[in-house]
């Protein structure tokens, strides 16, 4: 698939299933408010920052989060005055769990 944006995404608050892997997506800000989520496939994709997913008040202990094969940013925040945001590929599969 070539989908790029998700623009209108953030109007389906409805969506408990998201399967979007293989495709050119960078933002998915428009996730970030969609609190029935349970399950997110977006790995393949050209997301660096999972900020909206994190943000997703709705995701927490039993959701499943993939994002695989991303070209995630890492910023080390143990220092504020040196602060490393080195970008990589990460394959991992991410399950948020509530604090």
């Amino acid at each position: 698939m070539n989908i790029a944006n998700l623009t209108g995404l953030e109007y389906r608050t409805g969506l408990h299933y998201f399967y979007l892997h293989l495709n050119h997506i960078s933002a998915i800000s428009a996730i970030a408010n969609l609190a029935n989520l349970t399950v997110l496939y977006l790995q393949i994709n050209r997301i660096s920052d999972i900020g909206p997913l994190v943000q997703n008040e709705g995701l927490g202990t039993g959701n499943l989060v993939n994002v695989q094969v991303n070209p995630l940013i890492v910023v080390d925040t143990r220092d504020s005055m040196s602060r490393d945001s080195t970008p990589c590929f990460f394959t991992i599969v991410w399950r948020k769990l509530q604090v």
